[in-house]
């Protein structure tokens, strides 16, 4: 789904002045407004990104693929291995997110033919 689409479903009743107190002011309503019913010309910046996920209640992937689409760039719409890594994912160590891209890559070697 494009980023309009993305606004319009997950702000439901709320006005834009709503989703402006939702991200705490670091978008104001005339920008949501902009953002749900303008064509998007180019990947807005990072900070942009940022707020509309914590005023939408979504990842910064999810902004980040809606605005991918709104620019014409095809995005999966199937479900990511990604999605579905719990967010602490990132409090592991180093050495255990090794483990697990080896534990991946064994999988997909199997999977592939590559071994048995």
């Amino acid at each position: 789904m494009d980023l309009a689409q993305l606004i319009h479903d997950r702000r439901g009743a709320r006005t834009y002045r709503d989703l402006e107190d939702a991200c705490h002011g670091q978008l104001s309503h005339q920008r949501w407004q902009q953002l749900a019913t303008r064509h998007l010309r180019a990947f807005p910046a990072a900070g942009t990104i940022v707020a509309v996920a914590t005023g939408l209640g979504v990842s910064e992937r999810a902004v980040l693929l809606s605005a991918g689409e709104s620019l014409g760039l095809k995005t999966s719409a199937k479900p990511h291995l990604y999605d579905l890594i719990p967010s602490a994912v990132d409090n592991l160590p180093h050495a255990a997110i090794l483990a697990i891209v080896a534990s991946i890559n064994a999988m997909l070697a199997i999977y592939e033919g590559t071994i048995s």
